[in-house]
């Protein structure tokens, strides 16, 4: 299965934080579901059911996607896992069936009257005195102050909604926070253990884990510390130091652009100059012609006016009798000169 965001894929390259975050919560149920009969609802690729059975007695793996399912079923075999394909909304199970039912970042991708049937349906299948462990992002710290938005996400949960919401269906509910922090470790390399100390820590997390039950909650502790072994702080600290080499040479690429914008712009300056400038001169010409052209034509109108005034005068000189006269004699001249050639 290829990784689009919606769920966890083991071995898909992504961000180690990301694999940290999920591998740690099935890692912390562990004492809790050993040797109990476990609900994984929506199972997603099925590493999570794999790491309950390593103690449970027997893991039921639920998961909508029928292609994740056969995946599943080939990759994870134990005797003791099963994957079965079916929705939250309707769980294909007979009711107290189960001692113990975990759904890890599953409640925010759907709607809210889908949210209140799952919590219904997993108290049906749950035996009486059964757990529900169940994680959301914390809305505030997950989604409003990085100002990230998840496409999968439909419904998400601030922390006291989400108290709210788990109270209205199991008379006991604990919250656990996950996030990572900043550790300073003393350690020979050898010891398996480490004391943990932090006086007055108010550790708000990214990720809300809840164990909820109907009956008095048992003495459970989901806490658990994943130390980086292969030193992220390091890692990020050149990181770090390799975006600052990037930043300075884009800022050097971005220095010699500025300058060729900076020459281009004088030269673009300059050519526009040059066409106002020739724009004026055009002007000026236009307005050269057009004053030519207006003498033209006013010298053409006054030739025009004498034109008529002769075309009048020799209408009037055609008109009268001694024009006929001399008009007459012509025509004699015309005749005798023809006789005497």
């Amino acid at each position: 299965m290829d990784f689009t965001g919606e769920r966890f894929i083991p071995e898909a390259g992504l961000d180690g934080e990301l694999e940290v975050e999920h591998y740690q919560r099935y890692h912390a149920v562990l004492d809790l579901v050993a040797d109990k009969v476990v609900l994984d609802a929506a199972s997603g690729e099925g590493y999570g059911s794999d790491i309950l059975a390593q103690k449970a007695r027997k893991v039921c793996g639920l998961e909508i996607d029928p292609q994740a399912v056969t995946q599943a079923r080939l990759k994870y075999r134990r005797p003791n896992l099963h994957f079965n394909q079916g929705s939250i909304a309707s769980l294909p199970f007979h009711s107290a069936t189960f001692d113990v039912a975990i759904s890890f970042e599953t409640i925010e991708h759907v709607t809210e009257g889908l949210q209140k049937s799952f919590v219904g349906e997993v108290k049906r299948v749950l035996k009486a005195g059964g757990v529900f462990v169940i994680s959301t992002p914390d809305k505030r710290f997950y989604s409003e102050l990085p100002g990230y938005h998840n496409e999968f996400h439909v419904k998400e949960f601030y922390r006291q909604e989400f108290y709210d919401f788990l109270t209205r269906h199991f008379r006991f509910v604990k919250f656990w926070e996950q996030t990572s922090m900043l550790a300073y470790v003393l350690t020979d390399g050898q010891d398996q253990a480490l004391r943990f100390c932090m006086p007055g820590a108010d550790v708000q997390g990214k990720y809300i884990v809840a164990l909820c039950s109907d009956a008095p909650r048992p003495e459970i502790s989901l806490g658990a510390v994943v130390l980086d072994r292969e030193s992220r702080y390091r890692r990020t600290v050149a990181r770090v130091i390799e975006l600052q080499g990037e930043i300075e040479e884009k800022n050097r690429h971005i220095r010699i652009v500025l300058n060729d914008i900076g020459i281009c712009e004088t030269t673009i300056r300059e050519q526009e100059q040059t066409l106002k400038d020739n724009a004026l001169q055009a002007e000026r010409r236009i307005a050269s012609l057009h004053d030519e052209l207006m003498q033209h034509q006013q010298r053409s109108a006054e030739l025009a006016a004498a034109l008529a005034q002769n075309t009048a005068r020799l209408d009037h000189i055609e008109a009268t009798r001694a024009w006929r006269l001399v008009k007459a004699l012509y025509r004699v001249k015309d005749k005798v000169s023809a006789l005497v050639r």
